[in-house]
């Protein structure tokens, strides 16, 4: 050891010690510096960080990567080094000629002065001798080009181009040879033949990158490489690049319809996926987001698909991993406002007047835990439906879901706050909210009535969401068009008052009487009328094709022509007609379906004064008159849904046509067919199953956006990543804050009372551990995680009698489950585990983001403990242990919460079960009796 003259053995901070370097040059230096006769240092020997000179130290670090800073504020380095050329040269307890002062570097300004002009002059020449060959036109290329070395090479011009190609000619009486051809059109793009083949761009990238010409010096190569081609190369056709190009050529042709040029592309994207190796496919955007949609519909038909090699498509791992990155939670989160925006940012202000509709999807009754969040679980109970709210446009095709709540009862209030938060939402992404839509249901009614009208029903509201825009209140038209048909079926007869002079008076056995008589021939006038429309089974109640049937006009045309011998029927026709007309006022889609089915209810509303809106006024008067003279009818509910409809339309349509200046509008445009069609969605994506779980509708749902990102408004993929990968940090700090505020001690026993439990966290962090040491790269890191397949002795601050007893407890629960593969963890992984056995396991249910509020609150309370053990620790390396704790806090989450939820799914199972105590029953039957005896 080469040590300063004079220490005096106390260690200090400020000197450090450094071994001789491997370098053999560097190390020489470091000798001859010393001075000490026939000194040869071993591999222990040190040279004292006093005999250098401060500028041979490095202080700072020069890494750019943030994350390597660790806890340092600034770049200034734990450990100072020695820079690579530093040599030992201070020896001050020496003879002074021992210690040299540092030369100073030799000054090469003149020469380097003299490179930087040369480079200079021949850089100016470059640019000089390149800026003359190049051109900006057809004309230019003809003036500049210079074919004297290829004396056989011809140009021609053909049309506003060039035409070059060389010709083989023959000594025998056949027609010569092409051997290349370049055209090269207005725009400077050009396309190759060699011999009767099209070049690839892809053959040429080696001459020019570009899509266009743009010097003398690339055209010469270009028909250098041509000349050059060998012969066998020349008669050699590349078909796929023919067909591609073909292909190609077709999208460009007028007259190409977008639905024409959206089968081309995926044509030509599967012949370019055609030539390539598997590792090497590159997928475009659109392909991905349908294989997507394809994949979640039918998996299996998915598996098919790829099994067969039909077609060219991202494998099923593939597709699982591109989806992890995108994220759809419940309610209105911020990422679903991200993507409001985004879709917003793609319409015109027209097709941002929306209606907001509101409907329940029932869900099946099943907690679910997936990547570190809970699913079907509100309020400490399994949720039984979804309250969705999708806004669709009235002007135009899109539609969107704006929030999905998991629900486990709903009431007004509840529904008014979800409500309101989706109204805002929607509004703060651009979108003017005119009407809102939902069913009869009485928590519907009582919303409307009480929450949104403070008591008494209103046909619009200020929407102050929007600055005080008027909000029409809607009931769905197609709920209300069923009720029309299970009234009837329920109560058999109508006595209603006339409508526009026509006696109205309905029976539900006319109509069956109608069907009897036609039974059996072979031509029917009433031909839409089955058994099935007239005797239904409850579920079928409510089916809008049965009311349709009924309702059907050649049903009323059956009613009118035997009402002859059966005049008591004409009543029924006349009320079946007004209804059947009010639904088709209200079911416009089309713009032309009036004029060719030549019926005035299915023509589209224009004018403030169109007979239409005369209709609808007309109709809730002949409700209020119906539902005052207290006479046989339909129920209380139908009747207030139906007149406040029939109220609100005339009105929002007047404000749509004066308002909004619209030229026209389609009443179809404002119903909740949308959202039933999305539910409808949901199933199919979740296995074609009716009961869906929550989990399978966030997933559904993430699927759909991904799609409409990429397909209709026209996202990269990466954009549509951001905007579907919108994190909510705030939302986890403030979960985080909620749990550390409700536990009542941080700190507490490390050891679990029970031995059972003991054994099975020391198994499961043994399992953590596995799964650390495959995903970490440093050798260190890995010793501490995991002391490999040997029993380690782990030491606790317990007694004596206490360690022995968990030491047993463990041994005998790996001996029983061990099959020689298991991982046992190390001191510090287990003593990981065991602190989390301490912590709540119900307040986070309620959280969006579980596993991230749970593992920074387990964080959070190692920093306010006094035993530091996991923190300190460090490997060799100097990579923290605390770095691996939230890996390892994830993994035994994901372990409890699946357990968790596994049993909160046995104790949903067994109380459907059939059967029961018999006790009970009596007990239930005395009950039912008992009621029925106060009534």
């Amino acid at each position: 050891m080469v040590n300063k003259t004079g220490h005096d053995g106390q260690k200090d901070p400020n000197i450090s010690q450094h071994y001789f370097p491997a370098d053999p040059d560097l190390r020489q230096a470091w000798k001859l510096a010393i001075r000490r006769e026939h000194f040869e240092p071993s591999k222990n020997s040190v040279i004292c960080s006093l005999h250098f000179l401060p500028s041979d130290f490095k202080v700072e670090s020069s890494d750019s990567n943030p994350r390597r800073k660790r806890n340092r504020k600034d770049n200034s380095l734990v450990s100072r080094r020695l820079v690579k050329e530093a040599v030992p040269t201070v020896f001050p307890n020496l003879p002074s000629y021992y210690t040299k002062s540092k030369p100073k570097p030799r000054g090469d300004n003149s020469s380097q002065n003299r490179n930087d002009k040369t480079f200079q002059r021949h850089e100016k020449e470059a640019a000089a001798f390149l800026d003359g060959e190049k051109f900006s036109s057809v004309d230019e290329v003809m003036g500049r080009i210079d074919l004297s070395c290829f004396p056989d090479v011809i140009v021609t011009k053909k049309n506003n181009g060039l035409l070059i190609y060389q010709l083989a000619f023959s000594d025998n009486d056949h027609p010569p040879q092409m051997i290349f051809t370049i055209e090269i059109f207005h725009d400077l793009t050009f396309q190759v033949w060699i011999g009767q083949v099209i070049s690839s761009r892809g053959s040429l990238l080696h001459i020019i990158r570009d899509d266009k010409l743009s010097s003398t010096g690339q055209l010469i190569n270009l028909i250098a490489h041509a000349r050059n081609k060998p012969d066998n190369q020349r008669t050699e056709v590349d078909t796929y690049e023919q067909c591609y190009q073909l292909l190609e050529g077709t999208l460009v042709q007028e007259g190409c319809s977008e639905e024409t040029k959206k089968k081309v592309a995926f044509l030509m994207e599967q012949l370019k996926l055609l030539k390539k190796k598997e590792n090497a496919r590159r997928y475009s955007p659109t392909l991905l987001a349908v294989a997507c949609l394809w994949e979640n519909t039918s998996p299996s038909l998915y598996r098919m698909i790829l099994h067969d090699g039909f077609l060219t498509l991202p494998s099923s791992s593939h597709l699982n991993r591109l989806s992890r990155a995108f994220s759809v939670e419940s309610g209105v989160s911020e990422g679903t406002k991200a993507y409001l925006k985004a879709r917003a940012g793609k319409l015109n202000e027209r097709e941002k007047i929306v209606a907001l509709l509101v409907d329940e999807v029932a869900t099946a009754k099943r907690v679910e835990y997936s990547n570190g969040t809970f699913f079907g679980f509100e309020k400490m109970e399994p949720t039984k439906t979804v309250l969705a709210f999708l806004i669709t446009s009235i002007c135009g095709k899109y539609k969107d879901v704006v929030g999905l709540n998991p629900v486990v009862k709903l009431n007004a209030e509840l529904l008014a706050h979800f409500h309101r938060v989706a109204l805002r939402a929607a509004t703060e992404a651009g979108f003017l909210v005119i009407t809102s839509i939902c069913d009869g249901h009485s928590v519907n009614r009582r919303f409307y009535s009480e929450m949104l009208c403070d008591g008494r029903l209103k046909v619009s509201i200020s929407n102050e969401e929007a600055g005080g825009q008027s909000m029409f209140l809607l009931f769905d038209v197609v709920h209300l068009f069923k009720n029309f048909f299970t009234n009837l079926l329920r109560r058999k007869h109508f006595d209603c008052p006339d409508f526009q002079g026509k006696r109205m008076n309905a029976s539900f056995a006319h109509v069956k009487s109608l069907y009897e008589l036609e039974l059996g021939k072979p031509i029917k006038v009433a031909h839409k009328l089955t058994a099935k429309v007239l005797n239904p089974r409850p579920i079928e109640c409510m089916s809008v094709e049965l009311a349709d049937r009924f309702f059907h006009p050649s049903t009323i045309a059956g009613l009118q022509y035997y009402s002859k011998d059966h005049p008591e029927w004409m009543g029924t026709a006349h009320f079946l007609q007004t209804i059947r007309n009010w639904f088709n006022v209200l079911n416009v889609k089309t713009t032309f379906t009036g004029m060719r089915k030549r019926d005035w209810s299915k023509d589209p509303i224009r004018t403030s004064d169109s007979v239409q809106l005369k209709f609808l006024e007309n109709f809730a008067e002949w409700l209020e008159k119906w539902e005052k003279q207290k006479t046989l009818g339909l129920s209380k509910e139908t009747f207030l849904c139906a007149i406040q409809t029939s109220k609100a339309m005339p009105k929002l349509i007047v404000h749509l046509l004066e308002k909004e200046g619209m030229d026209y509008v389609l009443t179809g445009k404002i119903c909740s067919d949308p959202i039933e069609k999305r539910f409808g969605d949901y199933r199919m994506l979740g296995g074609s199953n009716y009961y869906v779980s929550v989990r399978q509708i966030l997933e559904a749902e993430k699927k759909i956006r991904l799609n409409s990102l990429i397909r209709l408004s026209s996202f990269t993929l990466k954009e549509a990543k951001n905007v579907l990968s919108a994190s909510s940090e705030g939302e986890v700090e403030n979960d985080t804050s909620a749990l550390l505020a409700a536990m009542e001690v941080f700190e507490g026993s490390c050891i679990p009372s029970d031995e059972g439990d003991e054994g099975a966290v020391f198994y499961v962090a043994g399992y953590v551990a596995q799964k650390l040491v495959k995903s970490t790269k440093c050798q260190a890191c890995q010793e501490i995680v995991s002391k490999g397949k040997t029993v380690p002795r782990i030491t606790f601050d317990v007694g004596v009698d206490q360690e022995s007893s968990i030491k047993s407890t463990k041994d005998d629960l790996i001996s029983l489950v061990t099959r020689g593969g298991l991982t046992y963890p190390s001191d510090a992984t287990f003593y990981g585990q065991i602190m989390e056995n301490q912590e709540i396991r119900q307040l986070f249910m309620r959280f969006k983001n579980p596993q991230k509020s749970f593992v920074a609150a387990l964080m959070e309370i190692l920093l306010v403990q006094e035993d530091k053990y996991l923190l300190a620790m460090k490997c060799t390396n100097e990579h923290s242990f605390s770095s691996l704790l939230p890996d390892i806090f994830s993994r035994f989450f994901n372990c409890m919460s699946k357990n968790h939820v596994s049993e909160i799914n046995d104790t949903i199972h067994n109380s459907k079960k059939r059967g029961g105590d018999h006790q009970d029953k009596i007990q239930k039957k005395i009950m039912k009796l008992q009621s029925s005896t106060k009534k």
